[in-house]
């Protein structure tokens, strides 16, 4: 009995606390009145009840609110969500400006590359526009015109379309190959094959005279 009672004091907190702005008059009193029921039952027939359907009551009551509660949930994400979204517009959008300008850090992309940037970027800016008109007066009693998951989708839709492009590396630019050396003569080579040849004779090869011109005594 002391766990569901506690449980039962939790929700009745819970409902007097965060979840009381985000109920319409209609849901207000159908939560209480559950709640009213439940506590009533506890100290009368689930005295004697197993723990299981201590469980399943406080679930039931629970489910009550559970409209209330995803409302509180939404509203407490939704600015950070937003937050996110217009941060990663201007990311994009002072890269833009950087592609103008002629800026050093993205000279290597494409005039497509450039159109592409824009055209996501102008149409996510359209709807970060909508999405802020849409949440100017939120009616905390009734479902969000546009949720976390939408707001979060569309930020990752403007990235995915635009960071490969931004983050592109810049093509590697061969260096000019080195002049090449002048090979020297190999030590101990063949002497060059047009030296002249020696064309002075020798001794031996003198010319010998003609022994029938040589007079005889």
């Amino acid at each position: 009995v002391s766990t569901q009672s506690t449980g039962s004091s939790g929700i009745n907190a819970e409902y007097g606390g965060k979840l009381e702005k985000f109920m319409k008059e209609q849901e207000k009193e159908a939560y209480m009145a559950e709640l009213t029921k439940t506590e009533d039952w506890l100290y009368d027939e689930g005295e004697n009840c197993q723990k299981q359907v201590y469980i399943d009551k406080l679930a039931s009551l629970r489910k009550a609110g559970d409209a209330a509660e995803l409302r509180y949930v939404e509203a407490e994400a939704r600015p950070g969500a937003m937050n996110l979204l217009a941060h990663s517009l201007v990311h994009v959008k002072k890269a833009i400006d950087l592609i103008e300008q002629k800026d050093e850090k993205y000279d290597h992309l494409t005039d497509e590359d450039k159109a592409t940037l824009v055209a996501k970027t102008t149409e996510i800016d359209q709807v970060y526009n909508v999405y802020c008109t849409k949440l100017t007066a939120v009616d905390l009693t009734s479902p969000p015109p546009v949720t976390v998951s939408q707001i979060n989708d569309k930020k990752k839709e403007l990235e995915d379309k635009c960071n490969p492009i931004l983050n592109k590396p810049k093509p590697k630019v061969e260096p000019p190959p080195a002049p090449a050396a002048e090979e020297a003569p190999k030590e101990g080579g063949d002497a060059p094959a047009d030296t002249p040849m020696d064309s002075t004779p020798d001794a031996k090869s003198e010319e010998q005279p003609d022994p029938a011109s040589m007079e005889l005594d």
